[in-house]
């Protein structure tokens, strides 16, 4: 068994890193008893010496070969390297016990690393490994998102801001569709300016934060950069494409119940409501019921009676959708006034 030099600790049987896993100390190189080393002409080392050559053998003497000089840089890489390898193995399960810690600040102050550098060498590592992680979450996590889709069904207002901080912690820490989903949109419904921010300032590409964000546009009067983020839903072809038609219902609607003379709007969001109620994503379902309910001119009692059952829907999403509907729908039972011709002189 080898055994580390500095800690006099017994290493994993085939343990192939530069550095000890208990006390982070550099391990002494292997040397093997038999060196060959092969001279070939125009070659850039230099050589001490002499050859002689017979007719069957050819038998170098004192032979050096002196390495040039490393630079700063690639000493420094070297050192960025060895304390990676070891963060690296450190966080393969996850969490970081007290001697881990000290291995790795050990190994820090051995190779001359700054705090900050070692630091964000860490948090580099940490990070990579929770993506790698995150796709499923643990029964906490699990229960955690429960009691948020409850409070969101609910309209629980309060209790949903409560669960925010929470959401978000969830939502950096997994990739899961349903953690993505239900955080963008009660973000887009009840913090639209912050979901917006969040958009404009991403340092990567989101679906579920694109498709919400459209909705945060469209409820903040910003139809121009609404249909902007259409072309950017659109490269994730791993979801469903009648997700994004139905969001072109959603502002087919917003224009049509502002203008409701203008049939032909009405029209475009059924052709598109069309589309995406047979294709879209599950968690989708409920949304497209929605807009669904908003389609039927003629039923004005609909939304009254499902009031209670889509209120987070109702309350935020499409609010202003709703009381354009209701404006039109009372305009349409009033009379005409009949138009009196003027008076003669």
């Amino acid at each position: 068994m080898k055994i580390c030099t500095k800690c006099n600790t017994g290493l994993p049987e085939g343990w192939a890193f530069p550095c000890c896993p208990y006390c982070g100390a550099q391990l002494p190189q292997e040397t093997t008893e038999k060196q060959s080393a092969t001279l070939q002409m125009g070659d850039a080392n230099a050589i001490s010496g002499g050859v002689h050559i017979d007719s069957h053998n050819v038998t170098t003497n004192n032979i050096t070969n002196i390495e040039r000089n490393k630079t700063t840089e690639e000493l420094h890489q070297e050192r960025v390297v060895k304390f990676k390898m070891l963060c690296q193995q450190v966080y393969a399960d996850g969490r970081v016990d007290l001697n881990e810690a000290r291995q790795m600040e050990n190994l820090r102050m051995e190779l001359g690393l700054s705090v900050e550098e070692a630091e964000h060498i860490r948090e580099e590592v940490r990070n990579l490994r929770t993506s790698h992680s995150g796709k499923t979450l643990n029964p906490i996590a699990r229960m955690a998102l429960s009691q948020v889709t409850v409070h969101a069904k609910n309209c629980n207002t309060d209790r949903l801001q409560a669960s925010m901080p929470r959401l978000e912690v969830l939502a950096e820490k997994y990739t899961d569709d349903e953690v993505q989903f239900y955080y963008h949109m009660i973000l887009a419904a009840i913090q639209p300016e912050d979901c917006i921010e969040r958009y404009e300032n991403r340092k990567f590409d989101n679906y579920w934060l694109a498709f919400w964000t459209y909705m945060a546009y469209i409820n903040t009067g910003q139809v121009g950069e609404a249909e902007a983020v259409l072309d950017s839903l659109s490269v994730f072809d791993q979801y469903p494409y009648g997700n994004i038609t139905l969001l072109a219902t959603a502002s087919s609607l917003y224009q049509y119940w502002d203008s409701p003379e203008m049939s032909d709007l009405l029209e475009q969001a059924n052709m598109f409501f069309e589309q995406g109620c047979e294709d879209h994503s599950d968690l989708l379902d409920r949304f497209t019921q929605v807009l669904m309910m908003l389609l039927d001119v003629d039923d004005k009692d609909a939304i009254e009676e499902f009031r209670k059952e889509f209120a987070f829907y109702f309350t935020y999403l499409f609010d202003e959708v709703i009381k354009r509907k209701q404006k039109a729908c009372v305009q349409r039972m009033l009379p005409r006034i009949p138009k009196i011709a003027p008076l003669p002189h």
